[in-house]
């Protein structure tokens, strides 16, 4: 259960800094903020910050090198960010990973078993799994057998088949990586925003722990039986294509605006550098984050075909609504700073006549 273990506590831990960034205003400036929320005005404040900081400091009995010091690695390590247009390489990570994961957990399926007995052994993709579970996990004991044969090589932690419904999970998750690395890589205009360089960390191990945390729990012979009925699992796959497709349109208008106010004048309620306008239309009409609002619903959908015991999925929902709801509040109140009088009143953060 190592993998699993793994992924519920990146996504535990994930999720409290998130929290705790977001109530301590330096660490929320720097961190949580990004794209257009991250304005030009936060930078000069917290320049100015640091200026009467340093003034202060100035004055004081402490060295001239411990300000040097403090300077370079606090200030350096809260200010370093690379570029939004990085959110590519999420995606990218994403899609290579699930596909291949899916590949071999699909012939799993078909085989029945991990072990393939045209090659005489296991997937290379499962042998390296193999290796963290029997050679590597503080957990390895509890899988020797006493009488070892050729493929299981005195460890075997791993169920003989995987769940369909565990393949199925899996393969809705790749449809959303695969769509979400189009739409950025092809249709998404270029941005000049930044986000934080831990920001981008987090995001490229969300997205390479993701692809096994929808489906981990249930291949171990002591895990949990996915149990979602038969109805369930439609119901919720209809919920997970209605909601990429709201984002899909979602992110449409927001693509769509951002081309338009580059263009220059128009009539559309712009910034003044002519950034960014105030989105209209379908979901926007109530919130001023939809896209976000259709991530959860769609992470909602997978967790309830996954099978509501799924405990690193639990987690990993944890992490999408800590993360997500945060990034709602934030573009909401930039809304409302941005446009004042002129944004609409009666729409809400994420979710309609709630927040």
């Amino acid at each position: 259960m190592l993998i699993p273990y793994i992924c519920r506590s990146f996504y535990f831990f994930a999720g409290i800094t998130a929290l705790i960034s977001e109530f301590v205003p330096q660490l929320r400036t720097e961190f949580v903020h990004y794209g257009k929320v991250k304005t030009t005005t936060e930078s000069s404040n917290q320049l100015e910050n640091l200026k009467a900081q340093n003034q202060t400091g100035t004055k004081s009995s402490t060295s001239s090198a411990d300000f040097f010091f403090a300077k370079i690695n606090i200030t350096a390590i809260l200010r370093a960010t690379v570029s939004k247009n990085s959110f590519l390489y999420f995606y990218l990570f994403g899609t290579m990973v699930s596909c291949l994961l899916l590949l071999h957990v699909s012939n799993w399926e078909t085989r029945k078993t991990m072990y393939n007995p045209i090659t005489e052994t296991d997937p290379w993709f499962f042998g390296v799994w193999k290796t963290l579970e029997c050679k590597l996990s503080p957990l390895k004991s509890l899988y020797l057998f006493s009488i070892p044969t050729k493929n299981i090589e005195l460890c075997e932690p791993f169920t003989e088949s995987v769940f369909r419904s565990c393949v199925w999970t899996l393969g809705l998750y790749t449809i959303h990586v695969i769509l979400r690395l189009i739409e950025t890589a092809y249709w998404q205009p270029l941005s000049n925003a930044k986000i934080h360089i831990g920001h981008f960390i987090v995001g490229i191990f969300f997205y390479i722990l993701t692809p096994f945390a929808v489906f981990a729990d249930s291949i171990y012979v002591n895990g949990s039986i996915p149990n979602s009925p038969t109805l369930v699992v439609i119901l919720a796959t209809l919920l997970f294509f209605y909601s990429i497709y709201t984002r899909y349109k979602c992110h449409q208008i927001l693509f769509n605006l951002k081309n338009l106010s580059r263009q220059g004048p128009s009539s559309l309620e712009t910034t003044k550098d002519n950034q960014y306008s105030i989105p209209m239309g379908g979901w926007f009409n109530r919130i001023s984050s939809p896209h976000y609002t259709a991530e959860i619903l769609m992470y909602f959908s997978l967790y309830f075909i996954a099978g509501t015991n799924n405990i690193s999925f639990i987690f990993l929902l944890f992490w999408v609504v800590v993360n997500l709801t945060i990034s709602a509040t934030e573009t909401h109140y930039w809304y409302k700073r941005t446009f004042k009088s002129k944004y609409p009143i009666n729409r809400y953060a994420l979710i309609p006549y709630i927040w």
